[in-house]
This record gives structure tokens, sequence and C-alpha cells, in this order.
């Protein structure tokens, strides 16, 4: 086991990457399919379970090696525990403010757990397809980040066909996470590359957002196109999110506008 004497900014980094492993790793059909990766999660034409992997999920920080989920649960404990007397004491309290701090995301976290494995059953299970699509496009949308306005429009959406009293709470509980996420606002991540401006920062984005919308202008699959699109609009949010002011984010602005012509229906 490594040393639990974690500096606060990796700190920070472990707590915010637990929080976003459920919807990256089982559920970010979005990510993964536009690279050409396989997913888990009912994505396929067998409609495959979500099932734990035989390789545990792992954390890869810049300054370290990969850890487990379990391991990286058992250093921020120790790291919150494990303090010598002194003034050594004083980090230690500090990461346990930092643990109260995340406790919103956390408590997202366990909701999101409940959301992918309500979703897995319902897409293995005798559900039309038509509201199998429906919330395989909400998953992608929520994982992508995408505005509180687009995931109320789906859950509404699907809302008005879904009689299943469970689904259906899921559902509104999503959306809740949803506004809340929003209202919250973006955190900077810790691993934005700071040697580079705003404006490259955003250019960057708005690139790869190109590439991302051109593989959808080319899809003639509607899933396919629909998960580019997406992928595009994340793209562009990340510009948006971090560098709203920069002079590179009134052209995202513009870009985005765009992809959501697109994606209207």
């Amino acid at each position: 086991m490594r040393s639990a004497k974690l500096p606060l900014p990796y700190f920070s980094l472990l707590l915010a990457v637990g929080c976003a492993l459920f919807l990256g790793a089982c559920a970010g059909m979005g990510g993964a399919q536009a690279s050409g990766k396989s997913t888990a999660l009912g994505s396929g034409a067998d409609g495959a379970e979500c099932k734990t992997p035989a390789t545990p999920l792992h954390i890869a920080p810049a300054d370290s090696g990969a850890m487990s989920l379990e391991e990286a649960v058992v250093q921020l404990s120790k790291a919150v525990l494990n303090a010598p007397a002194g003034a050594a004491w004083k980090p230690q309290a500090a990461h346990a403010e930092e643990i109260r701090r995340f406790r919103p995301q956390l408590s997202e976290l366990v909701e999101d757990a409940n959301w992918i494995i309500t979703l897995s059953g319902e897409l293995n299970g005798p559900r039309p397809a038509g509201q199998k699509a429906g919330l395989r496009r909400l998953q992608e949308s929520y994982a992508a980040d995408a505005p509180h306005a687009e995931i109320t429009s789906q859950v509404n959406a699907l809302l008005a066909d879904i009689q299943d009293e469970q689904l259906r709470r899921e559902l509104k509980k999503l959306a809740n996470r949803s506004w809340e996420r929003e209202r919250r606002g973006p955190v900077k991540p810790s691993q934005v590359d700071t040697t580079i401006t705003p404006d490259q920062y955003c250019a960057e984005r708005r690139v790869q957002a190109a590439r991302a919308f051109a593989d959808a202008r080319a899809a003639t699959d509607t899933d396919q196109k629909q998960r580019s699109l997406l992928t595009s609009l994340g793209l562009l949010d990340d510009c948006l999110k971090i560098y709203p002011d920069a002079a590179e984010a009134e052209k995202a602005r513009q870009n985005r506008a765009r992809v959501q012509q697109e994606l209207a229906p």
C-alpha cells in the first residue's frame, strides 16, 4: 500500500475522479463508442449486462501509478485518520474538511450507481426497444454533462411513456441531480495544463469538437450520429465551463449552437 500522506491537490483529484467513476467506466457509452472501443452497458446487439469487471477500476493520476478504486478509498481514509502528533495534524484536518466539502458529490456518486444498476436491468429486460433507445440517449447525455434543459426534455419524454414507478423515480432523481450539478457549476480540473493559455485550451477543444461533428455528419447510424454530436457538445462545454471569458469561447458558443441545431429532432 502506498503512503497515506497525500498532497492536497492529489487528494482533491482522487475525490473528483471518484465521483465520476461509475458514469465514466460502466456507462460512458458516448466517449467509448465514439472512439471505437466496446462498451459494457447493454449497447451491443446482444444487450450484454453491465457487470463487475474482472479487472477492478483503476485511477491513474499524472504523478502516480494506477490504483484500484478500493486502494483510492483506503488512501483517502488513511489520509484523514493517520495523523502524527503536533503541527503535522493540520494537513489531516484539511483533508477532513475537503471530504465534508465533497459530500454532495459523494452522495451523487451513490445515486449515480443506483441509476446505472436500474438502467442496466431495464436495458436487458423486456422493455420496448423505443424506450430502451430513449434511456440510452438519456444516459449518454447525462454522462456527457449535457445542459439540464436537455436532460429535463429527455426525462419528460420518457415519463410520458413509462408507467413503472421505480424507473420513474430514478428518472426524476437523475433530473434533480442534473439540476444540482448545473447549479453548483463546474470545478476547474486540477489536471488542466496551466502552461497553455485559455485561448489555446479552447482552440484545442474546438478542433476536437469539429472532428466529432464531422464524424456525426458522416455517420449513417442514428445512434452513432447522436453519440458523436454529444461528444462534440461536451468538448465545447469544456471550454465554456472552464474559460467562459476567453476570446475563443465566443467561437465555441457559435459552434455549440450549430451542434445543437444538428441535435434537434
